[in-house]
């Protein structure tokens, strides 16, 4: 289950094993959701929307391209100043995300497991959302 104080306006979600936007409100006991598909738009309480675990694909939707870089037994993935990397030595569900030319490379600035964590951090830094490439 996801908390009210973690999503923002602009979140993904999975609702009913698909991929939602969190739409308009978010309220005390449910929000307001933006079906990505079908453009069906809905409200859902929190105890029925789960996160979305990150995953590559969802880095490659977000723009990230996947690079031959390998540092400290990571795959990495890199769009502008931003690398996310992800072990593959260890079953740790967490990316981390490096800015390009700090020293070691790999000192993450966040780490995360989910979509919508991962765009709460970059929006944070950036000041604009993660557009999801068509």
């Amino acid at each position: 289950m996801i908390q009210e104080n973690e999503l923002r306006i602009g979140n993904l979600v999975n609702y009913e094993n698909e991929a939602y936007c969190v739409w308009s409100e978010i309220r005390k006991y449910s929000v307001t959701l933006d079906n990505l598909k079908t453009r069906h738009i809905g409200a859902a309480a929190y105890d029925e929307i789960e996160p979305i675990p990150q995953t590559e694909e969802w880095l490659l939707k977000f723009g990230f391209e996947k690079t031959n870089i390998k540092m400290s037994g990571c795959n990495v993935w890199q769009k502008g100043k931003y690398r996310v990397l992800k072990s593959y030595l260890n079953d740790d569900n967490s990316y981390s995300l490096c800015i390009d030319g700090i020293t070691p490379p790999t000192w993450a600035i966040a780490k995360f497991e989910y979509v919508h964590q991962f765009q709460n951090i970059y929006f944070a830094l950036e000041k604009q959302e993660l557009e999801i490439k068509k």
